[in-house]
């Protein structure tokens, strides 16, 4: 692919970089089954058209992507639209893409080049069951480039001598079990608010995001479970800086309100939560008599 038409899909599509190597499956829990996608997390079906029954079919038993790419051209499929239908995948985690660690490096190198001529390419996104324990494990690898960046600024810090290196490397050490903690806490709320509602859920992790789907509920139970997750977070802050009051350590109550501050602005409605707070909000004010 050159790195011209690399930015023509980029901006027609929201894929991961692809190499023609590159082995793609659907992600396990993703089935073809009279000609629905099934997602047996969630309990849902999706309609497949025409030829993309045929694409599905290839996942299925896995494929190359060169490969996949000749099937939608004999099945007088465009680029494009099995493009979009890859999108789709991507967007909800059905999704695997299987890569030799031998062209990992080649692979770099052409989405540097691409870089240049301003592709941008999406993230693969991972399904996880609805546990704290895989919550968990999601979170870790949303956080994981916060990790290096937080490690390449203590190192600055440290080398630029404005504090001792134990000093630099216990705070920002906390900071991030912190953080990664109070993630944890926000989505298994979200987590648990579905469940309490016996709805099936599934989580969704893409680069620095994370998400519970669930089956669409009423205004009322949407609003409740985009709330759970702040307000635990924000909960959780409050403890943390309780304790770290308790025993006089002001860094920890530092942190503590940085992070708290982070999950109230969760409930701004240009965010995820906030927005479905305010949308179902506006919705059920509107439903009063």
């Amino acid at each position: 692919m050159s790195a011209k038409s690399a930015s023509k899909l980029s901006a027609n599509s929201r894929l991961p970089f692809l190499l023609d190597t590159d082995v793609l499956c659907l992600a396990p829990g993703f089935t073809l089954a009279n000609g629905h996608l099934i997602d047996s997390a969630l309990g849902a079906s999706h309609r497949v058209h025409g030829a993309g029954v045929y694409i599905l079919r290839a996942l299925e038993h896995q494929c190359t992507y060169a490969a996949l790419m000749d099937l939608a051209n004999r099945s007088h499929v465009s680029p494009l639209e099995c493009h979009k239908l890859l999108s789709f995948l991507v967007s909800m985690g059905a999704l695997r893409r299987h890569r030799p660690f031998t062209l990992q490096l080649a692979a770099l190198q052409k989405r540097c080049l691409h870089a240049v001529v301003g592709a941008r390419y999406a993230s693969l996104a991972y399904r996880f069951p609805a546990t704290a324990g895989w919550v968990a494990i999601a979170s870790l690898k949303a956080c994981a480039p916060l990790s290096v960046a937080i490690l390449i600024t203590s190192i600055l810090v440290a080398g630029m001598g404005l504090y001792t290196p134990a000093a630099v490397a216990s705070a920002s050490t906390a900071g991030l079990i912190l953080f990664i903690a109070s993630i944890v806490v926000h989505e298994a709320a979200h987590m648990w608010r579905v469940r309490a509602y016996s709805a099936a859920c599934s989580v969704l992790q893409s680069a620095l995001r994370i998400a519970v789907l669930h089956p669409k509920l009423t205004a009322r139970r949407e609003r409740a479970i985009a709330l759970a997750g702040p307000v635990a977070g924000i909960g959780f802050c409050g403890v943390v800086a309780g304790m770290a009051g308790v025993f006089g350590l002001s860094v920890g109550i530092g942190i503590a309100a940085l992070l708290g501050l982070f999950h109230a602005v969760s409930l701004l409605p240009w965010t995820a939560d906030g927005k479905i707070v305010y949308t179902t909000g506006r919705i059920l004010r509107q439903s009063r008599p």
